[in-house]
């Protein structure tokens, strides 16, 4: 019989590098070119399509995994688990299954049997892997949930306040170690205090990250800590200012000290499973054979505590999936693997114990592991009673894994931070043969990129065509023999890798970590003068994105500088499943006929802006983001603004309101319900977000796109010109088009660079034209032409050239009396423009 859940369609979209780890500049190594291929060197600095590459093989496996099927031959009998189950059934039909974990763990099973459980349920506890025994999935929808955390306990009711400030009580005995707590499926995880009077502890915290000696000593929003001392009640504290923690969060999840899945046979398969929240491993195994792990999903996993050693050392610990021990046969194949707090993937046995340890047949494929300690550990340690028994790894393979942010992940809370690693061996024995390591990606990490050392060079694992990706001046590891030198990632290490490392065909990439070392780079002026700001547009590189400038003095000798990024009409022209499903008659007419960056290939433009943009304090994208109103155009602004930055703020443009782009069919939906749409999507107010930056300039998006102002927006800005002119703030205005300047030099502006306008009339088009007196939105335009003392700038895109005008102005002096100003109006070319370059304007407030 052959076993199939629904396969869901894949969307291979390509996301950007984000969040803890940050998004930096990838380069080709150019240093030491004669250690270089002729083909290697010839390559251009510009590496953005190999970022995007990566990216897009990251986000490819992610979505290929978590949709996998279910394909297996059961030999004995099927046994079926459902949240609808229940557990005085036999199990053997879909009408007659079993509803808990326990019930399979107390079940009497042959080798041969297979257990599904139903895909979308949760099922709560631990589990007994029996020996010969298959574990996948069943129905359609997202893999079957093994949580090792037994209740969500976002109950307001059990989280008591308690006389110390802030600092709650979750009502319940927890027996076993609390080592990890998850908020809302990952939005915000826990930080563990140990808590003890013992100043070795105190002092030796180890990987255990700090300790406390009263409950007190909680200080910051989600430290925790467990009152399990001589005399303690057992119970979970936790330090949350905003008040109940289960008011804000509808999940919070604890997981405690235990395997959510504990194998106790050999030839165990299993598959399909999504495994979460404990505090111990994902999959925990001591000596075992023919185990077998394939398309699951394991995530936030671990830290609880495992020992509390003589010299007072504390030791917390979590694997996703592990073999302690020997084994024959131990397979890990496609599994997204994320946010644990030791290893993604291990076998091991450490030194100080006795007998005979023989690892073999081991392979780890195909695997996406990100934000883990270590990616993939291993170690085997010698004996200690001086004999000499046999310690061997053989047959080893570990191909083609996507491993991301070593130390990057939750596990950063730990003391150890140097360790961190994609591949970690510590400084074992480790003897070996046949052992390669082949055809992975080691993308970031906090510490190293890899750690493998033996204590006999030959023991040494072979590597073949990895690649690696690391911050320029950062670490890239270890290999060799015991105690071997840390390297430095830098121009030498392509050498260091071919000759010491003994690889001849790794891919090396180089990453621009500070802001000082990535906008230092080499330009190019494409057009004017660094003289005159308004003029001068540069290109990063030869090849890089475009950059123009501004420079804004606010008067103040104190504090930092403010630097801000603005990008304009992106154009995400791009229709994703959703938008298939519904076929909304305007958006298929446009989607048929808008044939200019069709698919979304305004990524790449959208992947460089947004990686200059992540060095500055802020990003303004100013309108147009979406090419039209569709699904897989909010899917993209997702993916490629708000997941790389999500204080990014937004403007509307025209486009973005409108589903009919070149279409024939005309969208009868109402202007208000499209903005509605548009309003549940978006990360901030539509029509007006204001936002202070270092207590110095003040930065305003408004919605004109529609070609007007909104007559609500006029008292929002009034309160805060009077705001900035207390605080003695400089405004920037962000919005879509520009407008009028009644400027008469502006008559026939010629675009400082042209892309689509040459010249354009300032001086009478636009909102605040003659005779648009009576439009309700001519009081915002009032309110900014006659504050020009505080509102310095307006920045806009629009018209797809670059062009720079001053909009006549005045202000009251501090004598009462008008002066008359101007406010210079900067309005950015679209950004896909120039062979997807990206186009950006870099704004400096000091």
């Amino acid at each position: 019989m052959k076993i199939r859940a629904l396969k869901t369609m894949l969307l291979a979209v390509t996301i950007m590098i984000m969040a803890a780890a940050g998004t930096y500049l990838i380069y080709l190594n150019q240093g030491e070119k004669t250690d270089m291929s002729t083909q290697e060197s010839s390559r251009k600095a510009d590496t953005y399509p190999f970022l995007a590459e990566i990216n897009n093989l990251a986000d490819s496996m992610k979505e290929r995994i978590l949709s996998s099927e279910t394909d297996i031959t059961p030999e004995g009998t099927v046994y079926y688990v459902s949240n609808n189950g229940k557990d005085s059934n036999d199990g053997k039909s879909l009408k007659d299954a079993w509803s808990t974990l326990n019930k399979v763990t107390e079940a009497e099973l042959a080798a041969g049997d297979t257990v599904l459980f139903e895909r979308g349920g949760i099922f709560r506890g631990t589990l007994k892997a029996k020996e010969g025994v298959t574990y996948s999935a069943y129905g359609s929808g997202s893999k079957p949930c093994l949580y090792g955390s037994d209740e969500n306990a976002a109950d307001s009711k059990k989280w008591k306040l308690t006389d110390i400030p802030n600092v709650y009580v979750y009502d319940r005995v927890f027996d076993t170690d609390p080592g990890i707590i998850v908020f809302n499926d990952g939005e915000a995880h826990g930080v563990k205090k140990i808590l003890t009077d013992d100043p070795a502890i105190m002092q030796h915290s180890h990987n255990a990250g700090t300790a406390i000696s009263k409950i007190q000593d909680l200080s910051n929003d989600f430290e925790f800590t467990h009152n399990s001392g001589v005399g303690g009640d057992k119970k979970l504290y936790l330090y949350y200012k905003k008040g109940n923690p289960a008011k804000m969060y509808k999940s919070i999840e604890i997981g405690c000290r235990g395997n959510v899945i504990s194998v106790a046979g050999d030839n165990v398969h299993i598959d399909n499973l999504c495994i979460k929240y404990t505090g111990s491993h994902g999959i925990g195994s001591g000596s075992r054979n023919g185990l077998t792990v394939t398309n699951c999903e394991l995530g936030w996993i671990g830290g609880s505590i495992l020992a509390v050693r003589d010299s007072g050392v504390v030791a917390r610990y979590g694997n996703a999936i592990e073999i302690y021990g020997s084994c024959n046969g131990y397979y890990v194949d496609s599994c997204y693997i994320y946010q644990i707090y030791d290893a993604g993937i291990t076998h091991q046995f450490s030194s100080g114990t006795s007998g005979d340890v023989i690892m073999k047949n081991i392979r780890y494929k195909n695997n996406l592991i990100e934000y883990c300690t270590w990616s993939i550990e291993y170690y085997l340690g010698a004996p200690a009673d001086g004999t000499s028994p046999e310690r061997m790894m053989s047959d080893i393979v570990i191909e083609g894994n996507i491993c991301r942010f070593a130390g990057f992940g939750w596990g950063n809370q730990r003391a150890d931070t140097r360790t961190y690693a994609h591949i970690k061996s510590w400084d074992h024995m480790n003897t070996s043969e046949n052992f390669v390591i082949r055809n992975n990606v080691f993308d970031r990490s906090s510490a190293m990129l890899i750690h493998i050392s033996a204590s006999d060079q030959k023991s040494l694992p072979v590597t073949e065509k990895n690649t690696y990706i690391q911050i320029m001046g950062g670490n890239f590891g270890k290999y060799g023999s015991k105690l071997s030198e840390n390297v430095i990632y830098d121009s030498r290490i392509t050498s260091h890798i071919k000759n010491n490392v003994r690889e001849q065909d790794a891919e090396v990439r180089f990453i621009f970590k500070s802001r000082e070392d990535y906008f230092a780079q080499d330009i190019r002026t494409i057009c004017g003068s660094p003289e005159n700001l308004t003029s001068w547009i540069y290109r990063l590189n030869d090849s890089g994105v475009y950059v123009r400038e501004a420079v804004f003095d606010t008067g103040k000798n104190d504090g930092e500088e403010v630097t801000i990024v603005q990008i304009t009409d992106m154009h995400f022209n791009y229709v994703n499943e959703r938008d298939m499903e519904e076929a909304n008659p305007s958006i298929m007419s446009t989607i048929e006929h808008r044939t200019w960056l069709r698919g979304g290939a305004s990524y790449l433009s959208a992947i460089r802006a947004m990686e200059y943009a992540s060095y500055a304090d802020q990003t303004i994208i100013t309108g147009d983001t979406l090419d039209y109103l569709s699904w897989g155009a909010m899917e993209l602004t997702q993916k490629y603004v708000w997941d790389i930055d999500p204080n990014a703020l937004i403007s509307l443009g025209g486009h973005d309101i409108t589903r009919k782009m070149q279409g024939t069919v005309i969208d009868p939906a109402s202007l208000e319900s499209r903005q509605a749409i548009l309003q549940d999507f978006w990360r901030h107010d539509i029509f007006y977000t204001s936002k202070v930056l270092k207590d110095r300039v003040m930065v305003i998006q408004l919605d004109n796109g529609c070609g007007k102002y909104w007559a609500s927006q006029a008292d929002m800005l009034l309160d805060d010109i009077k705001t900035a002119r207390e605080k003695g703030y400089v405004i920037l205005l962000f919005e879509h088009e520009p407008i009028c300047t009644r400027n008469p030099a502006d008559k026939e502006n010629i675009a400082v660079r042209k892309n689509d306008k040459e010249t354009f009339n300032f001086y009478e088009t636009g909102i605040g034209a003659y005779g648009s007196a009576l439009d309700d939105s001519f009081r915002v335009y009032q309110l900014i032409t006659s504050n020009a003392d505080v509102i310095r700038g307006i920045f806009c895109g629009h018209r797809h050239s670059d062009f720079y005008s001053e909009v006549m102005a005045t202000y009251i002096n501090e004598d009462g009396r008008i002066e008359n100003s101007t406010i210079p109006q900067y309005v950015l070319t679209g950004n896909p423009y120039d062979g997807h370059a990206g186009h950006v304007l870099k704004i400096t407030v000091k």
